[in-house]
């Protein structure tokens, strides 16, 4: 025995010292699993790892409809980029408002050179200094003196025939675009938390018809499996029930895994990705009671026609803002200075032109036009009218789009709600063609096939009528986003879950 690894010819050690024949029945089981463990741990072999099991709701928070919309309107980003977006264009309308504002420029300049001079003519040229000396033509290269420049200029636009107004108003229109646009944003956040909701509510409803059909399944494979036993049927039915039943079971994973992604989507919608959510399948999974449809506002309330509208608005101001640039503007000037200059003085800190001391002041009024600006503002103005006239196409295709979003809401509304009387005879219909195939089989009067492809019908037929509230509530969703407001929805479902 010395080939025998060493737990091995221990446990056969004992074994044979044991008189009773179970106990050593017993070590021998032993024998054999310490065998098996030494085997894979001398070929390396790791265990198996177990999947975790899924849908577990450990740790999961559970959210209403309602619940779901306004947690996704306090945490999503995009909510946030679009408020912020609004605050910045909120403070461009200030900023065109200081163009009220007189402008004042305070300048000091202290500078030390040589004062030669001539009389002659010539361009002034940036940051080449201008020399003033009494003298007609001198030249004093040599010898250098202090000047110094002190004062203050006050510039205020007084007329600009609306030039200012019309671009704070295109300011303000812009600020409107962004207030439409979060309003849109938000919007569209519910919109696609909702559609997650309920993608969610049919998903489950998909896997609770699934793991029916795969209990069913079961039990008759387990009959099969007996009447194959008594020789009362043959083997072949053994092996298609037990291919039925995994079709089933591959059938109801694939219904787990679209739960489980429903799940994920619904937590990012929500801002919360990553996080385990459940959803109130309350009051959805029942047909709603109406006495009267909800009322819907006017398309013209929708966010999207909202922002539309915002968009032409602004085109509008901005081209009357480019309108006006072709006017005169008239300014009012006032500038006082000081001045000081060492030529012919003392040697005194006062009296050498280090200090300025002989001042001057200066009012007056400006008048410019911009005569030749009318080809670039010509050009501008024709942009800004191609941007009106696509502003103006998109309005319009908003509107069609809308209109036909509505059109199909309530068809599918209609429909929906045909298929929801229609669901529970489909079903009772199913449930009686799996009975009678089940009959049929015992007796010996049909095959395996026949009851596989009737419990398929019976999954399918539960599905539909499980679904079939939710799809008359979706249909209604779908009107709500047509007209661009949740509000008359979240009412209904709360109503309902009231009674």
């Amino acid at each position: 025995m010395s080939y025998l690894p060493a737990p091995r010819r221990c446990c056969w050690a004992i074994i044979q010292r044991m008189p009773s024949l179970i106990v050593k029945l017993l070590a021998a089981v032993c024998l054999m699993v310490l065998t098996g463990t030494c085997a894979n741990a001398q070929l390396g072999l790791k265990p198996a790892i177990v999947a975790p099991e899924t849908g577990a709701s450990v740790g999961s928070r559970l959210f209403n409809f309602s619940q779901a919309l306004q947690t996704a309107i306090d945490n999503f980003p995009s909510i946030t980029a679009s408020a912020a977006r609004e605050e910045a264009l909120r403070g461009s309308i200030s900023l065109a408002k200081t163009a009220y504002l007189p402008r004042l420029d305070v300048v000091m300049q202290e500078n030390r050179g040589s004062t030669s001079e001539m009389n002659s003519i010539y361009v002034p040229v940036l940051h080449l200094p201008l020399v003033n000396s009494t003298d007609v033509r001198s030249k004093n290269f040599g010898r250098s003196i202090w000047s110094g420049t002190t004062g203050a200029v006050l510039n205020w636009e007084l007329i600009d025939f609306g030039l200012r107004r019309a671009r704070v108003r295109a300011a303000e229109a812009e600020h409107g675009v962004a207030v439409a646009g979060v309003q849109l944003t938000r919007f569209d956040v519910e919109v696609a938390t909702a559609d997650a909701f309920f993608a969610l509510l049919g998903a489950e409803q998909k896997v609770k018809a699934e793991k029916a059909n795969v209990d069913r399944m079961q039990a008759f494979a387990s009959q099969v499996h007996a009447l194959v036993g008594a020789e009362l049927r043959p083997g072949v039915d053994a092996s298609r029930a037990d291919a039925e039943v995994a079709r089933a079971q591959d059938e109801f994973i694939g219904a787990e895994q679209s739960r489980d992604v429903g799940k994920a989507m619904l937590a990012e919608r929500m801002g919360l990705a990553g996080a385990a959510v459940e959803v109130v399948q309350q009051p959805f999974v029942v047909l709603p009671q109406l006495s009267v449809a909800p009322t819907l506002p006017s398309f013209e309330f929708h966010p999207l026609v909202i922002q539309n509208t915002a968009i032409i608005n602004t085109v509008l101001a901005k081209e009357k803002a480019i309108s006006r640039e072709w006017f005169p503007h008239v300014a009012g000037l006032a500038a006082m200075q000081a001045r000081g200059s060492g030529v012919n003085r003392g040697s005194a800190l006062s009296q050498a032109g280090f200090l300025p001391d002989v001042p001057n002041w200066m009012v007056g009024l400006t008048a410019t036009f911009p005569v030749m600006d009318i080809f670039e503002i010509r050009i501008r103005h024709n942009i800004e009218r191609a941007n009106e006239r696509a502003a103006r196409a998109r309005f319009a295709q908003t509107m069609q789009i809308l209109t036909g979003q509505d059109a199909v809401a309530k068809a599918e509304i209609v429909g929906a709600q045909r298929r929801a009387q229609n669901a529970p005879f489909f079903l009772k219909s199913a449930q009686d063609t799996v009975k009678r195939a089940q009959i049929r089989y015992n007796v010996g009067l049909g095959t395996v096939v026949e009851v596989a492809e009737a419990e398929r019908l019976l999954t399918d037929a539960q599905v539909i009528y499980d679904l079939a509230s939710i799809a008359v509530w979706r249909a209604y969703l779908a009107a709500a986003v047509a007209h661009g407001d949740l509000t008359p929805f979240i009412k209904l479902t709360a109503d309902s879950g009231s009674r």
